[in-house]
């Protein structure tokens, strides 16, 4: 699972960045794995149904 909340309020100045970084490194890995990680485990632990339309969006 990826966490993109942040506690230090400067961060979010650079939110996009932070998420470009996680999506390059995602990338990075076999798709099954990466989709797991950036959204079927926590889809799976809290119980929710992912819309492919959701994917990608804000």
């Amino acid at each position: 699972m990826v966490g993109s909340d942040t506690w230090v309020n400067a961060q979010w100045d650079d939110y996009d960045g932070l998420i470009a970084q996680n999506r390059r490194w995602l990338a990075k890995l076999p798709r099954d794995i990466a989709e797991r990680i950036a959204y079927q485990n926590a889809a799976r632990l809290f119980g929710r149904d992912v819309s492919g339309k959701l994917i990608g969006t804000r």
